[in-house]
């Protein structure tokens, strides 16, 4: 009786000890599930986010650019490239290729405010491009923000661009 006895009370330890390790393991799965439901609310809302984005890019007239400084590359949207004379995306484009458009009398401005937003974080210019489809002449708005790592270093910039032609000539005419 007394070693039936004990190996009962090791039966029943054993099943407590287990409906513990089932416990804390339906805690961690609801506790995983409820996380995989909170991010992909949040993968569905930063979705909507950047779709508003792009139609209000679109109502304004406006390509968007983000640059990576390390690669010289930049990830952009069509309008981005149509602004500059392109029917299709391009498949590569960085800093370089953006000044190879830039009239060269504007060209040192440019260098100058590019260097500034490295420093300050925002970039704010406006200057002359010779597009590449016809080689007109067009002014252009570009606006950005820069990124920084955790020590400091910028490693990137993201913005918007904008053909501001026909504002201008409105206000030569003004003028």
């Amino acid at each position: 009786v007394g070693w039936l006895a004990g190996r009962l009370g090791a039966l029943l330890s054993g099943v407590m000890l287990l409906a513990v390790y089932v416990r804390q393991v339906d805690f961690l799965y609801t506790r995983a599930e409820t996380t995989a439901v909170e991010r992909e609310a949040a993968r569905a809302e930063l979705e909507s986010a950047r779709d508003n984005l792009a139609i209000a890019l679109e109502a304004a007239d406006m390509g968007d650019w983000e640059l990576d400084l390390a690669t010289d590359t930049a990830r952009r949207t069509l309008r981005h490239d149509q602004i500059f004379g392109y029917k299709t995306l391009q498949p590569t484009w960085g800093k370089d290729v953006f000044l190879e458009h830039v009239l060269s009398d504007d060209r040192a401005g440019v260098e100058a405010a590019f260097a500034s937003a490295l420093e300050r974080g925002t970039l704010q210019l406006e200057c002359r491009i010779r597009r590449a489809s016809d080689s007109e002449v067009r002014w252009i708005a570009v606006r950005g923000k820069t990124s920084y790592d955790a020590a400091g270093r910028p490693t990137g910039m993201a913005g918007v661009v904008m053909d501001t032609t026909e504002r201008k000539m409105v206000e030569e005419r003004l003028r």
